[in-house]
């Protein structure tokens, strides 16, 4: 499979857990008959190393919260070891079970990844996205307004808590007038 073919299924298999890009053609509603073969947990970590669009980013957490059963965890975890993003995979758990905790019950699979996820992840600051580390001027600015939960995760760049929730209680909507 190509990597467009492959970034094709990661958007038809996010759609197929609720992830709706409005105004975006091609993609909201599952199209692809084969996106079976990408896995949830690939599909994830795809949208933070691969597809980099701010919207997939945000809505991972949506896709973690409709899919959390059938997420595979070590799965999930041997992923983000072997592409150095545990930092940036246990930000996005840690928003899911301190804002959503009625969606993500304490004591689950996911919510031990984080643990583990924390317990290995990288002890220098981070950007979010490789490509930001092009962005030095911005560096002060990211030191200066990161969450809290950002800095526990040692994670610079312009993704914010606030733009996850807001992006879950997006997908919450739609999910609510679909159904």
């Amino acid at each position: 499979m190509t990597e467009r073919n492959k970034m094709d299924v990661v958007g038809d298999l996010f759609a197929k857990y609720g992830f709706r890009l409005v105004g975006k053609t091609g993609v909201g509603t599952p199209q692809v008959s084969n996106s079976e073969e990408v896995g949830i947990e690939e599909a994830v970590i795809a949208a933070l190393t691969e597809r980099r669009e701010p919207r997939f980013v945000q809505g991972v957490p949506y896709v973690l919260y409709r899919s959390q059963e059938k997420v595979d965890a070590e799965e999930l975890y041997r992923l983000a070891r072997e592409r150095e993003i545990q930092n940036q995979v246990g930000y996005i758990l840690d928003v899911c079970f301190e804002h959503f905790p009625s969606s993500f019950p304490r004591g689950t699979r996911l919510d031990r990844l984080r643990g583990d996820l924390f317990r290995s992840s990288a002890s220098e600051e981070r950007f979010f996205y490789e490509r930001e580390e092009r962005l030095d001027a911005l560096v002060g600015h990211y030191l200066r307004n990161r969450s809290p939960l950002l800095k526990k995760w040692r994670l610079l760049g312009h993704f914010d808590t606030e733009s996850f929730i807001v992006e879950f209680e997006r997908c919450e909507r739609l999910s609510k007038k679909e159904g």
